[in-house]
């Protein structure tokens, strides 16, 4: 793990993670949670997202990321049509916790990941709705939330044939503009670059890095280049 990647981890850690789904019977419920406690049915948390967790038709399907009591909470709620449901219809989502104070930009890719890797093993094996299967959801969220924290990606193992590979991504900064008049100059050793595995395009692109030498601008090293 990269020094960007832990620092980014530690400033933001998430703070939990959960499995909601609506019940036939007794409606929108959070199922497990981890760690436990960390969105608790009387919360004002819960009783504040609980409707867009498992939502009306038009908000299933996206991307939802809900401010509310000093907290973010992200999650893509899904709903499976099917005979075999008793509504002939599942609806769940997967979703996390974080302070409201953090972006929840680098969490994005995760979730819509976990929400397509959960889809696909409902409509193969209806592991998320079958008891038996689900039972295994409370290590699996455990998993996830530990490794997350610590490395920034995870591979938690399903089942036999199927591993759930997550990671974050922090937010990069923007490098600076670069104008005409420019003069760049490397900042690490040519030795240090090793064209053998880059593709292609990053050689030629990198090819520009023999007239770093402080001596040129921009412009006369784009003449060079397609000269």
């Amino acid at each position: 793990m990269n020094e960007e990647l832990e620092s980014y981890i530690k400033e933001h850690p998430i703070e939990g993670m959960f499995f909601s789904e609506f019940h036939h019977r007794l409606g929108p419920k959070i199922t497990y949670q981890y760690p436990e406690g960390c969105i608790t049915k009387n919360s004002s948390l819960c009783k504040a997202v609980i409707n867009y967790l498992i939502p009306k038709p038009d908000l299933q399907q996206k991307l939802i990321t809900i401010n509310t009591v000093g907290k973010k909470v992200i999650g893509c709620p899904v709903c499976i049509d099917g005979h075999e449901y008793v509504r002939y219809q599942y609806i769940f989502n997967f979703g996390l916790i974080l302070d409201n104070k953090h972006r929840s930009s680098p969490y994005i890719p995760l979730i819509n990941k976990l929400s397509c890797y959960m889809t696909e093993l409902e409509k193969e094996s209806h592991f998320v709705s079958n008891e038996q299967t689900k039972a295994l959801l409370p290590k699996i969220l455990e998993k996830m939330f530990i490794e997350l924290n610590q490395c920034g990606s995870c591979s938690t193992p399903v089942n036999e044939a199927t591993i759930l590979y997550l990671k974050i991504f922090p937010t990069s900064i923007s490098p600076p503009y670069v104008k005409d008049y420019h003069v760049p100059i490397l900042s690490i050793s040519k030795s240090q670059i090793n064209l053998s595995e880059w593709d292609l395009t990053s050689q030629q692109v990198c090819c520009c890095c023999l007239f770093f030498k402080g001596l040129l601008l921009i412009t006369s090293i784009t003449c060079l280049m397609y000269s």
